[in-house]
């Protein structure tokens, strides 16, 4: 099939043979990656850009028409999930800016906790183990309370991500932390 002509492979892929689309992916993976790198964030994003964008092209195939060059569209595909990756990247960081200088949270209810100004000094302390994006997930899931559908958009992930995020920063502040200062309860 190397010596199949993209439109060739196109149609071959549409029609269901899976060796085509391995053809085509070979075939333009140095220019999806370099069409990409504009939008990474780092060295080894591109190839986590076209991995999305291949994605999203294969979902797509059906929609393409045999009139209109492949590597252009695949190119566009793949910069759009570079566009989306680096609007998350500014969405987060931005959140991430807003919410984390607080690390500390306060509950006025009957019965909560207040926390005074040494304890949320500790927390923090605490809190500088943990990654940035499990701070934020701790902040805005457990702190604010609100529900993983609800965060997961603001991180850029899915709900089932910020989960799991909140499971491990806990897990590793339980590990960090040996003794509470101020009779602060640590969850359990």
């Amino acid at each position: 099939m190397t010596d199949f002509t993209d439109m060739q492979l196109v149609e071959a892929a549409q029609n269901g043979r899976r060796e085509a689309l391995a053809v085509l992916y070979q075939r333009h993976l140095q220019f999806l990656l370099k069409a990409c790198r504009i939008y990474a964030g780092g060295p080894l994003e591109p190839m986590d850009l076209v991995h999305e964008g291949w994605i999203r092209i294969i979902r797509n195939l059906y929609r393409f028409t045999l009139q209109t060059s492949f590597r252009a569209w695949a190119a566009t595909i793949v910069r759009n999930a570079g566009k989306d990756a680096a609007s998350r990247r500014l969405c987060y960081q931005k959140l991430l800016a807003q919410n984390c200088n607080e690390v500390a949270w306060e509950n006025n209810g009957g019965g909560e906790i207040h926390w005074d100004i040494a304890a949320r000094r500790w927390l923090s302390d605490c809190m500088e183990i943990l990654s940035p994006r499990q701070r934020m997930a701790l902040k805005l899931h457990i702190g604010e309370g609100r529900s993983s559908t609800e965060v997961g958009p603001l991180m850029g992930c899915a709900p089932s991500t910020v989960r799991s995020t909140c499971y491990f920063a806990l897990k590793s502040l339980r590990a960090h932390v040996t003794r509470c200062p101020h009779n602060l309860p640590i969850a359990g």
